[in-house]
């Protein structure tokens, strides 16, 4: 992954590195409930350019508050080329859990370059609507979660973060935010070259991604995309639970729910491998199929890969939901590596849903 410090803008009305009145989440994150809160919040909080509300027009109001606020010196712009170490504080399970990673411009480019590897696919009109917000404010404003791999750890003390925080915010999920700067050319240049042999993982923002895909084929120069960098060994990183629910025939749940409560993989497997012949039944059989082969290729790494399929009723619908532990993605991408295959191949979906 090629990638370029830059001088971004960061919000200047502030006196102090709290800004968490101006803050806002992704945007598919976004109800209307939590746009009122956000715009309650501060008049210059980045929602009203990110996801702004109104009809047609609510693009161009867009662009013409963020001109505003630029004009106005609300947002200014950074004097150095840099990249960004950023830290993230969250909660699992009670657990106060940290990451760090760095923020820094990605070149985009398509999927089939192996370059950068998605696992989920997308739908047109999100990534529409993400276009038409793109072409009215020429801004780019939406952070991508990418992921690389790291094991011997040299990419993250490269860009670890020194000293106090540039910026600091807590999000509505009291998660806690926090930024650096790095402009030594020195360092950049290390940290650029540490990443220039390494694909990388969409972790979340496909929608975004494909978009700025699509933006740089309409304006060439356009070549770079905003990206947060995290390495996959490092702690920090959570993989949750998975959740789907698939339509069966009353017949299959009568017979087999007494037995499915907690179904080991292979018995998953051979009940989706009955009923596989239209639409998410496919979908099922083909995700336990990974499943399964991930689990068999991975016996010298026991406890790695998901081996037991939870199944829930719910009226008509049986609920699969496939605990998965935090390391399986490195030994799932390596298991694909293995085989030739890139993640972009697999319906790795029942693997890799959500990560917090």
């Amino acid at each position: 992954m090629e990638i370029k410090p830059f001088s971004g803008y960061r919000y200047a009305g502030a006196t102090k590195p709290d800004v968490s009145a101006i803050v806002a989440p992704p945007y598919d994150q976004i109800s209307p409930e939590t746009q009122d809160r956000l715009h309650a919040m501060s008049p210059h909080n980045i929602v009203r350019v990110t996801y702004p509300r109104g009809g047609a027009e609510k693009y161009r109001q867009a662009g013409s508050v963020l001109d505003a606020w630029i004009g106005e010196g609300v947002w200014r712009r950074e004097a150095w080329p840099a990249i960004y170490p950023y830290q993230q504080t969250y909660g699992v399970a009670g657990q106060s859990v940290t990451r760090t990673g760095f923020i820094a411009l990605g070149e985009v480019s398509e999927y089939a370059r192996g370059v950068v590897l998605p696992h989920e696919r997308t739908h047109a009109g999100p990534k529409e609507d993400r276009m038409r917000l793109m072409e009215a404010t020429a801004a780019d404003i939406g952070l991508l979660f990418m992921l690389a791999s790291d094991p011997d750890g040299e990419l993250r003390r490269a860009a670890a973060p020194v000293g106090d925080p540039i910026a600091e915010a807590e999000d509505l999920r009291g998660e806690h935010h926090r930024l650096w700067r790095i402009t030594d050319v020195a360092a950049i240049a290390r940290i650029a070259a540490l990443m220039a042999p390494r694909p990388v993982i969409i972790a979340d923002g496909h929608h975004r991604y494909e978009t700025a895909v699509a933006y740089r084929r309409r304006h060439p120069h356009a070549a770079e995309k905003m990206m947060a960098f995290f390495a996959l060994e490092a702690p920090g990183l959570t993989i949750l639970p998975n959740h789907r629910l698939v339509q069966y025939p009353v017949q299959l749940q009568r017979a087999t729910l007494a037995d499915m409560r907690v179904m080991p993989v292979e018995r998953a497997f051979a009940a989706a491998k009955r009923h596989h012949r239209s639409g998410e039944r496919r979908h099922l059989f083909r995700a336990i199929l990974e499943i399964r082969r991930a689990s068999q290729q991975a016996q010298a790494a026991p406890g790695t890969i998901p081996d037991r399929v939870q199944v829930e009723q719910q009226g008509d619908d049986l609920g699969f939901r496939v605990g998965v532990d935090p390391t399986v993605l490195p030994v799932a991408l390596a298991a694909q590596r293995q085989q030739g295959r890139t993640l972009a191949e697999v319906d790795a979906e029942l693997l890799l849903d959500r990560i917090a």
